[in-house]
């Protein structure tokens, strides 16, 4: 992948590596356990009067965490420049976790957007502006609450989709499922995402999975451990349920040797896992190509990398993006931005305003001291 927008900040030379802590403790709940708090990391990095800006989940269920400890890599970049950092983060690959390349990568681009003074999406040339469907996604093992998250979503206008985590319990899930559609109404877009927790293999899994379908579920992630084969396979005799692959595209530098047409009609650039952004534009548009779509997913992201991967979606044209905002659930860096590129529309879509250089957040510093702790 080729780092081309170093070029405009070739003699620039990264002078602060800086973390913040982040805390958030709603629980969240996965057919592979419960989240019962997360710790995220964000990170200010920059030189010559500008700053780039990234964030990644560090650990789960770990308030003991000790960031600057979980950071220390991060301090290789200091006195970089551009092309030096980056070149850092490629030979980091499989080496340091993927979290931490895609968080460092992004908080790079932005710096060097923003010495360019030129946004992020032109740089990357993605072209496409059109406002792109934000979904809420519903983390409840009962269905009673899973309806209650629904009808926030509805509250917040996010009407035309939504994601529930299902758990590999088939009545369970269809309950669950049931249970969203009835709140959302029969013209939202219901996704449910597995977590590779369904086991049936063949024409087992494939009952279960329409079973799911006629339970009003309109696209499953992840729903079993497949090979590449069996992904192709099961999309074609699942009928007019859509696959959403999603582990099989992590990272994306290996996904992109990895995936091939026809195992899902939409497939998940997962913010996260894919560790590189540059990276997930390129397999975005390689599956792009296959006449399949795509979609932005979510880390539980509650900081910068939010309207960081909202943008990306916008540009690549993604069928929605995950990657929202939750003040519900952490106000505390949101509440220091005097300003940003994306904002919300009254149906729920994210747009773009007035696009300025980088990824475009401005940030209170004084106030995000106070508000996060700083390592």
């Amino acid at each position: 992948m080729n780092f081309s927008i170093i070029k405009n900040a070739a003699t620039a030379r990264i002078e602060r590596v800086e973390l913040f802590l982040l805390n958030v403790e709603t629980a969240r709940h996965f057919s592979h356990g419960v989240w019962r708090n997360r710790q995220h990391a964000v990170l200010q990095l920059g030189g010559a009067a500008q700053s780039g800006w990234g964030e990644c989940v560090a650990a789960t269920n770990r308030p003991e965490l000790d960031l600057a400890q979980w950071g220390a890599v991060l301090g290789e970049l200091k006195g970089r420049t551009p092309d030096e950092a980056w070149e850092i983060l490629r030979l980091a690959r499989d080496v340091w976790p993927n979290k931490t390349l895609e968080m460092a990568e992004m908080a790079l681009l932005d710096w060097c957007a923003r010495l360019a003074g030129t946004p992020l999406l032109e740089l990357l040339d993605l072209p496409l502006r059109e406002p792109v469907a934000g979904l809420f996604c519903v983390l409840e093992s009962q269905p009673e609450k899973a309806a209650e998250r629904a009808r926030f979503a509805l509250e917040k206008n996010l009407k035309t989709h939504i994601k529930l985590k299902i758990f590999g319990d088939l009545a369970l899930d269809c309950a669950l499922i049931r249970a969203v559609r009835a709140a959302m109404g029969p013209r939202a877009f219901v996704v449910a995402d597995a977590n590779g927790a369904y086991t049936a293999r063949g024409e087992n899994l494939v009952a279960q999975l329409k079973k799911l379908r006629e339970s009003g579920l309109d696209a499953l992630e992840d729903p079993a451990k497949l090979e590449i084969g069996e992904w192709v396979e099961l999309q074609n005799a699942v009928g007019d349920l859509a696959l959403v692959p999603d582990e099989p595209l992590r990272p994306a530098w290996r996904a992109q040797a990895q995936i091939a047409a026809g195992m899902g009609r939409i497939y998940n650039i997962h913010p996260g896992t894919s560790g590189s952004l540059l990276e997930a534009i390129a397999l975005a548009r390689q599956i792009q190509n296959f006449g399949a779509q795509v979609m932005i997913g979510d880390d539980s992201l509650v900081g910068p990398a939010c309207s960081a991967w909202q943008q990306l979606a916008i540009g690549l044209g993604a069928s929605w993006c995950e990657a929202l905002e939750k003040p519900d659930e952490s106000s505390a860096f949101s509440s220091c931005i005097r300003a940003q590129n994306t904002r919300k529309d009254a149906e729920g879509r994210v747009e773009l305003g007035e696009l300025k250089p980088g990824f475009g957040l401005e940030v209170d510093a004084e106030k995000l001291r106070k508000n996060l702790v700083f390592a």
